[in-house]
């Protein structure tokens, strides 16, 4: 008889339970977090990121607050698409920087090469965090790049000049030389589609030499 007793208390309070529960309330409390989400800043996306993770993994919310779950799922792919891209800039941007650091004792090339790996990274990188930091870096560099001794268009004329002559004698490892030596100057990159021409041209004219006639 206490068994049975028992066992209908134990049912009436499960159905209690079932009588008691209120979709309404799943959906408030989505709501506060959502709230609490748009606390967050926008820059904070690796935080955004782990918000939306836990409501998504939120099984009541899934099934008791399906229009505001399915905003949910469509806000993260793009703050996750944003937190990828945050760590993928953590892990390469401090190791560049460390370069940076005593610039004074570099090269003429060596700016140059670190100065157009900044340009590099911040097209990359330029929504995240480390956007700052690599400006900072690029500055230093672009002052040091002015201070430079600067290619005069002259110079390019000339290796044009060198460059064909060497290709009429046939002598194309001499005209690839000179480019390569070419782009080794700070500046050269400036010219950089003028060099691509005359590489195009020697391999052109070298291909040309070799076959049979």
């Amino acid at each position: 008889m206490a068994a049975g007793t028992l066992v209908v208390a134990i049912g009436g309070l499960g159905v209690a339970k079932l009588l008691a529960f209120n979709p309404q309330d799943v959906k408030d409390e989505l709501e506060q977090d959502l709230k609490a989400y748009q606390l967050i800043p926008e820059a904070d996306v690796l935080k955004r990121d782990v918000f939306l993770h836990g409501l998504l993994a939120n099984e009541s919310y899934r099934d008791h607050a399906k229009a505001r779950y399915r905003d949910v799922e469509r806000m993260h792919p793009r703050v996750h698409g944003a937190a990828d891209l945050e760590l993928e800039a953590k892990k390469t941007v401090p190791p560049f920087l460390a370069q940076c650091r005593d610039l004074s004792k570099l090269p003429p090339q060596e700016i140059r090469r670190l100065y157009d790996e900044s340009r590099t990274h911040l097209a990359n990188y330029a929504t995240t965090q480390q956007a700052a930091p690599l400006r900072e870096a690029q500055g230093r560099l672009k002052e040091l790049l002015d201070k430079q001794e600067r290619i005069d268009p002259k110079d390019i004329v000339q290796l044009q000049k060198d460059v064909l002559k060497s290709c009429d004698g046939g002598r194309f490892v001499e005209a690839t030389g000179l480019i390569a030596a070419f782009r080794k100057r700070p500046g050269s990159i400036d010219y950089d589609p003028k060099l691509r021409e005359l590489e195009e041209t020697v391999s052109r004219r070298s291909a040309a030499a070799v076959k049979p006639r």
